[in-house]
């Protein structure tokens, strides 16, 4: 593999930046402007392609979250050529379904890519073809994919999908790790493997896999069992603390200049204190927000589904206009004051931003101004 700015930086940082869980305090200007109750853009924008999903993994959070829908390609046109003009930073391409299912979304990049918002990724990767290869890759900042095994019987079992998938996935890694080579891209690959019964033991033996098909990193975690999942009856690995220790260590061998693992295994441990919900508690929803494959705009991946908690719905009007109306701050004091029904917080990804937020916008520290 090349060398590259990607590589000099992992070399450097690690992560390049993934490992810092203090990223909202860089946007200062958004932060200040929170802090005085003046508008600001959101940083980041979850665009959902699509809810329709070519696979049914066993612990899919997003399952039947929504009815079939596939957002227009003028709606992400406009989303994605427009969004760095009002001052968003970051698209975020996910959602409750497989979002290279919507065949317009890398002409949606490509025209994001003459711009200069950035662009990530999170797919199962099944449809990273070629053809969308060369079209997006050069425009994002990274691809996750899903890599939840090494093995085509027990990934077809645990994604629920065909056997072949397993062969195009592996397929397409290679070749966007040879395209990334031979182009000279700064893109990083990057692989999510969640732990269960099933796959704690060949641990190892994933990781040295996807590192051989030219992966740059693996996030390891545990797999969260929520209300949604398809499989009620999945099982969390529940080995003792000196088995998981003993793999942390060997998985930890394959670490190189070129290849790091970023370790949230068993998950417990990382996050034994993080609040999920309380009172007038969340403030990242003004910071970030999603766009569903119908075009309804929502808080949080907590409303998916519910169009009457929707800020509005750009196939009707334009994204900028969404986030000006009043109807966005009357949605946000009901989250706000509304404790959630479920599991809805349990999987929340804004976790350390609302605990940063939370220190900056309501600091009672009597410290706070010794500096």
């Amino acid at each position: 593999m090349k060398e590259n700015a990607l590589l000099a930086a992992l070399k450097t940082h690690g992560y390049d930046g993934y490992n810092e869980p203090n990223r909202a305090l860089f946007h200062i200007e958004h932060i200040y402007k929170l802090q005085k109750g003046l508008y600001t853009p959101p940083v980041m924008i979850e665009v959902s392609p699509t809810s329709i999903c070519n696979h049914v993994c066993e612990f899919c959070y997003t399952y039947q979250r929504e009815k079939n829908n596939m957002l227009s390609e003028k709606a992400m046109i406009d989303i994605f050529s427009n969004a760095s003009r009002i001052g968003v930073k970051t698209i975020f391409i996910q959602g409750t379904g497989e979002p290279l299912g919507n065949k317009h979304i890398a002409n949606a990049v490509v025209a994001g890519g003459k711009t200069d918002i950035k662009m990530c990724l999170i797919t199962n990767g099944v449809l990273l073809d070629q053809t969308k290869q060369e079209k997006m890759l050069e425009n994002l900042v990274f691809v996750k994919l899903s890599v939840l095994d090494s093995d085509a019987k027990r990934y077809a079992k645990v994604h629920r999908c065909p056997d072949n998938h397993f062969q195009k996935l592996t397929t397409n890694i290679e070749n966007s790790s040879n395209f990334r080579s031979k182009n000279n891209l700064d893109v990083t690959l990057w692989g999510t493997v969640y732990v269960d019964t099933v796959n704690f033991p060949y641990l190892y033996d994933i990781c040295k896999f996807y590192k051989s098909l030219g992966l740059d990193f693996l996030s390891i975690s545990q797999a969260i069992k929520t209300e949604f999942i398809p499989d009620k009856n999945m099982k969390l690995s529940s080995e003792k603390e000196e088995r998981i220790n003993d793999m942390v260590d060997k998985v930890r061998s394959l670490e190189d200049d070129n290849f790091k693992l970023h370790i949230q295994f068993p998950r417990a441990k990382q996050y034994p204190t993080i609040t999920r919900w309380k009172n007038d508690y969340c403030k990242g929803v003004d910071l970030v927000t999603s766009i569903s494959g119908d075009g309804e705009v929502y808080p949080c991946w907590r409303f998916w589904g519910k169009p009457k908690y929707s800020y509005g719905n750009v196939n009707n009007k334009g994204f900028e206009e969404i986030w000006s109306d009043k109807k966005r701050q009357e949605i946000n004091k009901y989250l706000r004051s509304t404790p959630p029904e479920g599991d809805e917080c349990k999987v929340c990804h804004l976790v350390f931003t609302n605990h940063n937020l939370e220190r900056i916008l309501n600091n009672q520290n009597k410290w706070t101004y010794i500096l």
